[in-house]
């Protein structure tokens, strides 16, 4: 008897006649590994007799929680697992020029005072699991001068990936933020960019003025 739950990235299996549950990804399917119940709950269990007697969620933090029927003896096992982060968020301006996490800037220009201008940011997902919890915001000494529109989604299968706009609106002299995407990515959890911009004073010469494309 086997039996089979699909939760996040995951696909988790049960054969009988050693019920420990073993996790494999459900993108590329290579094995990850398998739990085994311990000795306090009499370690794994031998008879699966129900429908669906493998059950498994993801929870909100990352977590997975799974439980087990076992009729041989009398009992459930609940097994809870946290997976490897291996989502990997890559971000483009323009798209197909990768930025760096912490070290990149973007610049607006120099653009006549309440006129804007817009730069478009490619987020993807190269990593083998989906990236989740994905979310923009910006911060920072002129973060109001510059604006995002909400992401339309919040996860990325592996492969995958969405556009987000920041609007830089000019004020009169130099501007300046910073521009953070976070997500569930293991080590870039904030990928963070620089913004800069400047607005020219009205009675400036329009030599000084730089479009911005």
């Amino acid at each position: 008897t086997a039996c089979m739950a699909v939760a996040g990235d995951y696909v988790f299996t049960a054969f009988m006649p050693t019920l420990g549950v073993s996790i494999y990804n459900r993108f590329t399917g290579a094995f990850v590994q398998t739990l085994e119940a311990g000795p306090e709950v009499c370690g794994n269990g031998a008879l699966i007799d129900i429908v669906n007697g493998l059950s498994a969620i993801r929870r909100s933090n990352g977590e997975y929680v799974m439980w087990l029927e076992d009729d041989g003896a009398q009992k459930t096992n609940m097994y809870r697992w946290t997976a490897p982060a291996t989502g990997e968020i890559s971000i483009e301006q323009p798209a197909g020029t990768p930025l760096t996490d912490g070290v990149s800037s973007i610049a607006f220009g120099t653009l006549a005072p309440n006129t804007s201008a817009s730069r478009t940011f490619t987020i993807r997902n190269d990593g083998s699991t989906t990236l989740y919890d994905l979310n923009v915001n910006i911060d920072g000494t002129n973060a109001t001068d510059f604006n995002t529109n909400a992401l339309n989604t919040t996860t990325l299968s592996p492969g995958a990936s969405t556009t987000f706009t920041v609007t830089f609106t000019a004020a009169d002299g130099a501007r300046a933020a910073s521009l953070h995407v976070l997500s569930s990515d293991a080590d870039e959890a904030s990928f963070d960019i620089a913004l800069t911009g400047t607005g020219i004073s009205a009675n400036a010469n329009l030599s000084d003025l730089t479009l911005s494309t």
